[in-house]
């Protein structure tokens, strides 16, 4: 081979070997957009791919918690965020004297991973805690904090805020993974309806707070149930069994309950 044929020879093989550096470039560039998914900004979940898993968490703020029961929501609100898979919901709604007329959502957001779910092909572990504690972590934490300060209500619209919560979108048998979690003494208080009435007590927990019917139809259902008012432990023992069969005729697929 002269040495003008090989010098054309390298020229070649030099311009192939820039080509395919660029292409391999370019294909890097390219991946996090091929393989990447467009999300909600406000709430994190994926706007292409349907919700699979919701975890909604229904406070009652209509008596203050106890420094004991603080703590336990505390770490029950960290334990469901340490659990909760990438892009599944977490939502956090309390029942305070309005929630009859007005929702009061403190928190509905979709996971967006920590640093073990980032997909080393095309995403940075540190980036991704980082978006998580800043979009995620740090918005709950404040919700912790605003949730365990005391507060009395005139109400507890414990039923009706419940039927608002479950005929939320994103809580219907669409979403095919869903658990409520409750926090309540579960002691139901409006104008209309008042289990503090103890004269006529017997009688109110033979029927249900009002005529519409809740929609717990597969729904795992978790209640943290608040020490009974009352001193009276057949009445205790009756107004949960009152909650426990209503529950049940609504479809909740399973009860757990915890005295907290």
């Amino acid at each position: 081979m002269t040495p003008k044929a090989r010098k054309h020879k390298q020229t070649i093989l030099g311009f192939a070997l820039l080509g395919f550096g660029t292409l391999l470039v370019l294909v890097i560039a390219l991946i996090p957009r091929f393989f990447s998914k467009a999300y909600d900004p406000q709430t994190l979940c994926l706007l292409e791919v349907p919700l699979q898993t919701h975890v909604l968490i229904l406070v009652d703020r209509t008596d203050p918690l106890t420094p004991l029961q603080s703590v336990i929501f505390r770490k029950l609100l960290l334990r469901e965020r340490a659990a909760l898979r990438p892009h599944a919901k977490l939502s956090v709604f309390t029942v305070t004297d309005t929630t009859g007329v007005l929702e009061d959502q403190r928190f509905s957001m979709c996971s967006p991973g920590h640093r073990e779910d980032a997909n080393l092909l095309y995403e940075n572990p540190q980036q991704v805690q980082r978006f998580f504690e800043r979009r995620f972590e740090e918005p709950l934490d404040q919700v912790i904090l605003d949730l365990t300060g005391a507060q009395v209500a005139p109400q507890s619209p414990i039923y009706q805020s419940l039927l608002k919560v479950l005929r939320r979108p994103d809580f219907t048998w669409r979403v095919p993974q869903r658990r409520l979690i409750l926090l309540s003494d579960l002691m139901e208080h409006t104008a209309a309806f008042s289990h503090y009435n103890t004269s006529k007590f017997e009688i109110m927990l033979t029927l249900a707070p009002f005529l519409a019917p809740l929609d717990l139809d597969q729904v795992d259902l978790e209640v943290y149930y608040r020490e009974f008012p009352f001193k009276l432990p057949d009445k205790a023992q009756k107004h949960q069994i009152f909650w426990e069969e209503l529950f049940r005729a609504s479809g909740a697929v399973r009860q757990r309950w915890l005295t907290f």
